[in-house]
């Protein structure tokens, strides 16, 4: 397989075995709703391993609502936690 070939053809992995159908997915009319708030500083570095380091406190919640989308189910509605802040590699 060339390199071409892969470019056009590649969407997930394994290459030649993909864990999902080819995507056709459509997300339109989607709205956020993202809370971000301060954390325990404790809590995010239990969980970060060496050598990352944690940039700021800040977890962040996320609430979405997709009334028209051709993914999955449809509508959904989503709601992520992300637990672990943004982190840096030697300071960047």
């Amino acid at each position: 397989m060339t390199e071409n070939e892969v470019k056009a053809h590649a969407f997930a992995m394994p290459l030649t075995s993909p864990a999902f159908a080819r995507p056709r997915y459509r997300f339109v009319n989607r709205e956020y709703l993202i809370v971000t708030c301060c954390t325990d500083p404790a809590a995010p570095r239990a969980v970060i391993p060496a050598p990352l380091e944690m940039a700021e406190p800040v977890v962040k919640y996320e609430f979405i609502r997709m009334p028209d989308s051709t993914a999955l189910l449809s509508p959904r509605h989503e709601h992520i936690q992300e637990v672990v802040p943004a982190v840096v590699f030697q300071g960047a």
